[in-house]
């Protein structure tokens, strides 16, 4: 996985976002709990959380239905 390390204010954000990346994915069906994250699901998922994409959007990235 490509994470840095971090520490600090910028993990506990990090965390907090993840969590709430796989509620929102959770609650939309896109996932069922418990879910076991793929390594590759994880650094697209950090890569969304650097570019900024809310848990929400994140998650309709990674998981929704692509057309």
């Amino acid at each position: 996985m490509n994470v840095p390390e971090i520490s600090g204010q910028m993990a506990d954000d990090l965390r907090a976002w993840v969590q709430s990346w796989l509620a929102e994915a959770t609650t939309a069906g896109f996932i069922a709990a418990p879910y076991q994250v793929e390594h590759a699901v994880l650094d697209r998922a950090f890569s969304l959380y650097k570019f900024g994409l809310t848990p929400g959007d994140a998650a309709l990235s990674i998981f929704g239905t692509l057309h």
